[in-house]
């Protein structure tokens, strides 16, 4: 399951960047504009993570991280356009667990948050499958696309993970046909076809490749 992260900023067009950025790396993102706001979404939401401004209005950085501190161990990142080092204590001193000034790099922001995530939930240990945007959750039966999840029936569940299983390998209907009703299984083998269909309807993009008379592969 993607990581939820909080983002307090109060300039749009930075919020919007920072937002964009962050669902492209397959992260759910939540934005508000002011830190009382930023407040009250942390108090109604669990997220693993927050981004905060310094300066913005009804409430700064110092005092939100201030309060989310109060309540949480949350990990807190500031965001901030001071460089001096008493605002940077000032931040410490609030409760952030790391500070980075504007203008910022986007790559180091990145492996911050990474760094982040895992000193505070430790490595991702849960049996995951990936392939291009799509992440298979096994132990919880859920499966993603980018930052967005994606409803399968039970059939269409066990043929994505059984073409995940093994990328750019073809195969055969009658292959995923033992796989998803079993090997006793007697009847038109272009059943498959149709969950299929279905499969890329909801997945979108190009991920299942059909291969002439003999089957399927997911297709790098």
């Amino acid at each position: 399951m993607p990581y939820k992260l909080l983002v307090i900023e109060d300039d749009k067009n930075f919020q919007h960047l920072i937002v964009s950025f962050l669902e492209s790396e397959n992260y759910e993102v939540t934005a508000v504009d002011d830190g009382l706001e930023g407040v009250m979404a942390f108090e109604a939401t669990p997220f693993d993570l927050v981004i905060v401004d310094v300066m913005m209005p009804l409430l700064d950085g110092y005092g939100v991280s201030k309060m989310i501190r109060k309540k949480s161990k949350v990990p807190i990142i500031m965001l901030t356009a001071l460089s001096e080092e008493k605002s940077q204590i000032e931040g410490f001193d609030s409760g952030i667990d790391d500070y980075i000034t504007k203008p910022l790099s986007f790559t180091v922001f990145l492996q911050r948050i990474k760094a982040l995530l895992v000193r505070s939930y430790g490595e991702e240990t849960t049996n995951v499958l990936r392939f291009k945007e799509i992440e298979v959750f096994l132990d919880e039966h859920r499966v993603f696309v980018g930052a967005t999840e994606v409803s399968l029936t039970h059939k269409e569940y066990l043929i994505l993970t059984e073409l995940m299983s093994r990328p750019n390998q073809v195969f055969t209907r009658e292959q995923l046909i033992n796989k998803v009703w079993g090997y006793d299984h007697i009847g038109n083998l272009k059943i498959i076809n149709q969950h299929i269909k279905n499969l890329r309807k909801k997945l979108g993009g190009d991920f299942i490749q059909s291969v002439k008379n003999v089957g399927y592969r997911l297709d790098d």
